[in-house]
């Protein structure tokens, strides 16, 4: 079983989105945070996270490979 420590309320927005995607993630060497969605045709979404050098989109598969941090 993972560990992982709870966040604390992020506003309604991101705590609505903390029920699909985890809040803080540890990946590519950082620790990114969940700041929203990009919206796709076809109603699929990306996460966005906020990196120490800016916001970037997250693939599926890197997000399966990513250590969950908060959730």
């Amino acid at each position: 079983m993972v560990k992982y420590k709870k966040a604390k309320s992020q506003g309604p927005y991101i705590d609505r989105l903390r029920t699909q995607y985890p809040f803080r993630i540890r990946t590519r060497g950082y620790d990114a945070y969940l700041i929203g969605l990009q919206p796709l045709p076809g109603r699929q979404h990306i996460p966005v996270y906020r990196f120490p050098g800016g916001d970037s989109i997250i693939s599926r598969s890197e997000l399966e490979e990513a250590v969950v941090v908060e959730w």
